[in-house]
């Protein structure tokens, strides 16, 4: 598609389902993409992030729903992200490389792995937290197994599982440096080339264009998890605490290692 189609869906996209100015930031930050020579790059990172998300999802929901109803992962721990973060997620490069070698494919299946366990923890969270009267109401009424899961638990669940998903989708964007490791290419290589050739302005650009991409799908998955009837929070209107939340996460995770390594190396 021509950039400028993919722009202008950009801001429709926003101002659909997060206003005007969730519309008018997204027009900006992909035209800042664009006119930095980043886009063909940021395209690259969208597929795999984009591939990567959707079979996390598919993956992580079915059995998200299945630990909801087994005694036994009810009594075990559930999956926590937070054992995969940092170098620990390094562990899976070898075992990767060996079954795909260097190729995007590798890339796909490390992210999916890192990705994949907040999805399945708050999918079985949304769905245990069930309120129980609703439980009761729907056997009164004669509803089996499957239309009580399809028709009361997960849309009471919602909320959880479309948090699980905004988390994934996060956790599918931290990946990019790492997946340029093994060859995949995108702005994740576009760090790893500035760093080679100590080239601090190519590095603080591809790391704001990453910031930015992690910052609108955080912006329209939050947006569209609070777009139904039973939404908490209305989704026309997000606040500026969250969106300045959203920066200043996006920033104390990307700018720090795109710009530490050149004072190291300076």
């Amino acid at each position: 598609l021509p950039w400028t189609v993919v722009v202008a869906v950009a801001i429709d996209v926003g101002v659909r389902l997060g206003g005007r100015w969730l519309g008018l930031f997204c027009g900006a930050a992909t035209l800042f993409i664009g006119f930095n020579g980043y886009w063909d790059s940021a395209m690259l990172t969208m597929s795999v992030v984009g591939v990567s998300v959707i079979i996390a999802v598919g993956i992580g929901v079915p059995i998200g729903i299945f630990a909801a109803f087994s005694n036994r992962f009810r009594g075990s721990r559930p999956p926590d992200s937070r054992h995969h973060a940092g170098p620990a997620c390094l562990r899976i490069l070898i075992p990767a490389l060996v079954l795909f070698g260097v190729s995007g494919t590798q890339g796909v299946f490390l992210t999916v792995v890192y990705c994949i366990p907040p999805v399945i923890r708050l999918t079985n969270l949304g769905i245990r937290q069930v309120p129980q009267a609703a439980m009761e109401t729907a056997h009164s009424h004669g509803s089996t197994t499957s239309q009580t899961l399809f028709q009361v638990q997960l849309p009471l669940a919602k909320s959880s599982i479309m948090m699980g998903i905004n988390q994934t989708i996060m956790m599918a964007v931290a990946m990019v440096i790492i997946t340029a490791l093994v060859g995949v290419d995108g702005l994740g290589r576009d760090v790893w080339l500035s760093l080679r050739e100590v080239d601090a302005g190519k590095g603080l650009e591809s790391g704001i264009a990453i910031v930015l991409l992690a910052i609108i799908l955080d912006r329209l998955s939050y947006a569209l998890a609070n777009s139904g009837p039973n939404s908490a929070m209305h989704p026309s209107r997000p606040s500026v605490r969250a969106h300045e939340e959203t920066a200043g996460r996006a920033f104390r995770t990307w700018l720090p290692a795109t710009l530490f390594p050149f004072r190291a190396w300076v």
